[in-house]
């Protein structure tokens, strides 16, 4: 990643997509989740404007998994 923020100009839910990203790679789905992982459109812009090439739309897919299997609110994610 170079912190460019493609991802997140081209997200039209207007997610923190570089920091779900991180957290789901760093295995702490509940602050993806609180970023708001579950409003994710599953687009794949952010995949497809990203300069290192990495699938963030798979990273945001496994967070917004993690917060169905959990019953997470999308309220509770916007606090």
């Amino acid at each position: 990643c170079s912190r460019c923020l493609r991802c997140a100009a081209s997200c039209p839910a207007g997610l923190d997509v570089r920091g779900i990203a991180e957290f789901v790679d760093a295995g702490k789905f509940d602050r993806a989740v609180a970023l708001g992982a579950a409003r994710c459109l599953s687009c794949g812009s952010c995949s497809v404007s990203c300069l290192a090439g990495k699938n963030l739309s798979q990273r945001l897919s496994i967070a917004k998994r993690f917060s169905r299997e959990r019953g997470t609110d999308l309220s509770e994610t916007l606090e």
